[in-house]
């Protein structure tokens, strides 16, 4: 006998609002980490491969260690602290890489790599522990898990897009 499918943990539209706003965050992130670091390490071609490699670090981290947590632990509260967290981390960023940045300043590649990893990594790790925290909150119905999945996903890259095209010519 095959159970009931139950109903989502999340509306829809709420699920939707979250990944996108999450994902939005982190290539806001991204980029204007590249205004942030760049008085301090230059601009250059390691800087910028720098700062896109470790957001991408951040954004595995994130997808790895956020599919991890929401199978042991309750997924709401999850879902509510990492954006509390991430919230708060990004928040942090400008005054960290002031604070840092002129300890690693003139250290070529090297100081663009650690100033990245203490003030990009945590909130990039952090904002991408959203959306699979959401993927659990929405599946009620594994026969539906493609359809879930790749709404989700599909918002998820929406939210970047818009925080990568707003920060360049509306933010910046």
């Amino acid at each position: 006998m095959r159970a009931a499918p139950s109903r989502p943990g999340l509306p829809g539209g709420v699920a939707a609002l979250a990944v996108f706003g999450a994902s939005g965050a982190v290539l806001v992130l991204e980029i204007l980490g590249v205004r942030l670091l760049a008085p301090y390490v230059g601009l250059t071609l390691e800087t910028y491969t720098t700062i896109i490699g470790v957001v991408l670090a951040g954004i595995a981290l994130g997808a790895a260690a956020g599919g991890h947590a929401a199978d042991v632990l309750d997924p709401r509260r999850l879902l509510a602290a990492l954006l509390v967290a991430g919230g708060l981390l990004a928040l942090t960023t400008v005054p960290l890489v002031r604070l840092l940045g002129e300890a690693f300043e003139g250290a070529g590649g090297a100081s663009a790599l650690a100033l990245s990893l203490f003030a990009l990594l945590p909130t990039a790790t952090v904002l991408s522990a959203v959306t699979p925290v959401v993927v659990k909150l929405q599946l009620g119905d594994l026969a539906a898990s493609g359809t879930v999945v790749g709404r989700l996903s599909a918002w998820a890259t929406a939210g970047a897009l818009a925080g990568t095209f707003c920060t360049g010519f509306v933010f910046v």
